[in-house]
């Protein structure tokens, strides 16, 4: 199920296991469930960022913590530009505005495949000068109705950004691999907001998976060399609170528009694509 608010991925089963972790109807989308990230993933601190320079100041929506999270298009409604029984392509714009001052067209095209889905999103710019984006996807992933705290995540991350108390990165350590598949993360004991950096060709795949042998894959390409593992005990279930797991993959970093790691700069008329999926197997 894709909701055009956000163009999220709420919902998705195969061969009738769910692999994406449902909420409550009628309650408020809970922890940027699903939703598409642009023209930026995670944080920037304080929302101020510099750019040619020029200082630029976005509106702070994690007042906790001070930051500008996630972009601009987790609200906004995309309108549908095409659509079959397999594929769903949904397109917004974003307009100059103060604290980004770059006109964007993001597109996000979902196609089913025998074992799940792939997403591509893309942004293209529509304005008359270079713009800075990067991007990227949210989805709570499941393996059915197995609690998430009775599954082990393995992903092939080599590096852990190291934060400090509000999220933001003051450096890096190295992450050893501790099977042929990445390091192997125990849910029943894991507290994860953590940003995790990948080397490599790509594509790269995180895996999920039950004691009772059901495994999902999350892949990214490797326009797409960065992954947030985030989980929550909090998540509204239509059957009240559960444990969930947001798997993220992302072409830069928090921060980055700070920073500039990984930023891509995209020239007017051109655009950067990214490409993500989830896949069941047995």
């Amino acid at each position: 199920m894709v909701n055009p608010v956000g163009a999220s991925l709420e919902g998705l089963e195969v061969d009738s296991l769910a692999l994406i972790q449902r909420f409550a109807p009628g309650v408020p989308r809970p922890f940027y469930a699903g939703v598409t990230l642009a023209p930026w993933p995670n944080r920037i601190a304080n929302g101020q960022w510099e750019w040619e320079g020029e200082t630029f100041q976005l509106a702070i929506t994690d007042p906790d913590r001070g930051a500008a999270l996630h972009g601009f298009v987790s609200d906004r409604e995309f309108s549908i530009r095409s659509s079959t029984n397999s594929s769903l392509e949904l397109v917004c714009s974003l307009e100059e505005q103060p604290g980004y001052p770059f006109a964007l067209e993001v597109s996000v095209r979902y196609d089913l495949t025998d074992s799940g889905i792939r997403c591509t999103a893309s942004a293209s710019n529509t304005g008359s000068r270079p713009a800075p984006v990067a991007l990227g996807g949210h989805p709570f992933v499941c393996v059915g109705d197995e609690p998430v705290r009775s599954l082990t995540l393995v992903s092939p991350v080599n590096r852990e950004m190291v934060v400090d108390s509000r999220l933001l990165p003051v450096g890096v350590s190295a992450v050893d691999q501790d099977s042929p598949e990445g390091k192997v993360f125990t849910l029943a004991s894991a507290s994860l907001d953590t940003t995790f950096g990948m080397s490599g060709p790509g594509p790269w795949r995180t895996i999920l998976e039950s004691a009772r042998g059901g495994r999902v894959v999350v892949w990214q390409d490797s326009t797409l060399p960065w992954l947030q593992l985030f989980t929550t005990d909090q998540f509204p279930g239509p059957q009240g609170a559960v444990s969930a797991l947001a798997i993220e993959p992302m072409s830069a970093p928090p921060h980055a528009f700070v920073t500039g790691e990984d930023i891509r700069v995209v020239a007017p008329g051109e655009g950067m694509s990214v490409a993500w999926g989830i896949d069941r197997e047995n």
